[in-house]
């Protein structure tokens, strides 16, 4: 019994605490860049809602000779209610029309070019705001528990929109660096297509 005893084998405290300080290592290393390449992989997210807004609103142009803010009657709206971005123009715009000049939130128009029917600024009309945590109010961005005030989201560019010309934004918390709208991600795109990634929030 003594001898059979005397044979066993194991592992010493030492060689324990060796394996786990390793785990540790490879942990430190590993996890920070899978946060990064889920960040990376939730842009696409911003980039596909840019895309989709920017063709609604040129096939929306050929028709009425002007552009909208009102992204949701002219076409688009998001795939799903669960989204990592807001996307859209946060403030009521001054400048469109077939005659120009008249308000942005007109989808169809007189012939005097004045808007015949408008949308009204807001949640889920001209601008679509991140859903995953249930918030409903018109003025909040949130994603875990960073929250962002959509009227501080235009940033450089601004979102701006006339009868011929729109910068549109999408702008989200994708990652744990942001804890403000100073570290939130944004993208832009315009009328010509140029997609513009003004602040990375990765």
């Amino acid at each position: 019994m003594k001898r059979n005893m005397r044979n066993m084998s194991g592992f010493t405290l030492v060689e324990l605490m060796i394996v786990v300080a390793i785990i540790g290592i490879l942990a430190a290393i590993a996890i920070p860049n899978y946060q990064k390449y889920q960040a990376r992989a939730r842009q696409t997210e911003a980039k596909l809602a840019l895309a989709s807004i920017y063709t609604a609103e040129k096939s929306y142009a050929a028709e009425q000779a002007t552009f909208s803010q009102c992204i949701r009657n002219i076409g688009y709206t998001p795939d799903n209610n669960k989204r990592y971005y807001a996307s859209g123009f946060p403030a009521a715009i001054v400048g469109c029309g077939p005659a120009g000049g008249q308000s942005c939130l007109g989808y169809t128009w007189l012939t005097s070019g004045v808007a015949q029917t408008s949308c009204v600024a807001g949640d889920g009309t001209t601008y679509f705001i991140n859903s995953l945590d249930g918030v409903t109010a018109n003025t909040l961005l949130r994603v875990g528990t960073y929250t962002i005030l959509v009227a501080n989201l235009t940033g450089t560019p601004a979102t701006t929109i006339t009868q011929t010309t729109f910068i549109i934004y999408s702008a989200g918390c994708i990652s744990s660096r942001c804890t403000s709208n100073a570290t939130a991600d944004k993208w832009y795109i315009d009328e010509n297509k140029n997609l513009m990634n003004s602040q990375s929030g990765i």
